[in-house]
């Protein structure tokens, strides 16, 4: 990536430099991805939603449960439950509740 950024200034990196530089810091460079991974990043409300789809089975019948959660407020901003696989594609067979 260097390379390929910088090479127009005559600038370059070998592999072997790269290689050795990512073997003497290979767990400072886990840590941190770790980190990267686990911290939250801010949003704003009303910016991204996140759509969860689920079935669960009550009483030997299975049920549709669609979630929908607003990741800057984390709100749920609505459910739905199917009753019955066979129905959960018509919306009158639906128990909406908000």
């Amino acid at each position: 990536m260097f390379n390929a950024r910088f090479g127009f200034r005559g600038e370059s990196v070998s592999k072997s430099f790269v290689a050795q530089l990512s073997k003497n810091n290979h767990y400072a460079i886990l840590q941190l991805r770790k980190r990267l991974r686990q911290e939250p990043r801010p949003c704003k409300p009303n910016q991204t939603w996140a759509l969860d789809w689920t079935n669960v089975t009550i009483d030997m019948e299975t049920h549709v449960l669609l979630g929908v959660i607003d990741h800057g407020s984390r709100r749920l901003l609505g459910r739905m439950i199917c009753r019955g696989m066979h129905q959960s594609h018509t919306a009158k067979n639906a128990e909406r509740s908000d």
